[in-house]
């Protein structure tokens, strides 16, 4: 049985996606870049983390332990979790480096990187409402809202719903893991007799069924026997 659902939404033109567990339900926005080869970001609003770095702060997930692609998609994340974001660079050489840049209005040629640009819309403003209270990505900070998590993820038992909204838009979907039950043994094949299977294939039910037929039998011969002798006795 699929313990995993994944949804794929549109809410006010952000693609948001939705994952439902047995133990938690998470949602967060899809993301889209431009890749452009040889190029980096020219700008002091950047963080950056390489190989002798500390896995700390927003990088703290970063590590190179198991591979440059697992390293890439890492820093895209750092990247998807604030609205601020403007796009991210990878390097190409031997010394791994992931900047992430919050302002990307000047471009500049570099042989190390490869830079992506984020697409429009940059804002994902989650807000997850469930009977335990709400859950959002994002709070107030100078009077703008601004988004502190790439997604948010809530602690759920069986059959318990989640409202999900995208930047103030709620998805009418309760999202909820609804487990189903199992039929329980199976006695008898489709096609079978109905009467045929009860009586000789329902094992503990069969076994019913015979000693109350023996019962029902037994009671009804004594009762003609009891009407037989009296008649005779006549």
């Amino acid at each position: 049985m699929c313990s995993f659902l994944f949804f794929i939404l549109c809410i006010t033109g952000v693609q948001s996606i939705v994952r439902v567990t047995p133990r938690y339900i998470e949602a967060e926005c899809d993301r889209s870049y431009q890749r452009v080869n040889n190029t980096v970001c020219d700008t002091t609003m950047l963080d950056i983390w390489n190989q002798n770095s500390d896995a700390q702060g927003v990088f703290a997930e970063m590590t190179l332990a198991q591979g440059r692609e697992y390293a890439d998609e890492r820093c895209e994340e750092v990247c998807a979790r604030t609205n601020a974001c403007r796009g991210y660079a990878v390097s190409k050489d031997l010394v791994y480096e992931c900047r992430v840049y919050y302002d990307c209005a000047n471009k500049e040629v570099s042989n190390r990187f490869d830079l992506f640009i984020k697409e429009a819309p940059f804002n994902c403003f989650i807000k997850a409402t469930s009977y335990n209270g709400v859950v959002q990505n994002f709070g107030e900070q100078g009077g703008e809202l601004s988004q502190f998590a790439r997604l948010v993820r809530v602690a759920i038992d069986p059959f318990q719903e989640v409202h999900v909204s995208i930047n103030g838009v709620t998805n009418d979907t309760a999202f909820a893991y609804r487990p189903y039950k199992e039929l329980g043994k199976q006695y008898c094949d489709v096609q079978e007799d109905v009467l045929n299977c009860v009586l000789m294939n329902a094992s503990e039910i069969s076994i019913i069924f015979f000693f109350c037929f023996v019962i029902l039998l037994s009671w009804n011969t004594f009762l003609v026997l009891g009407v037989l002798s009296k008649q005779l006795d006549y």
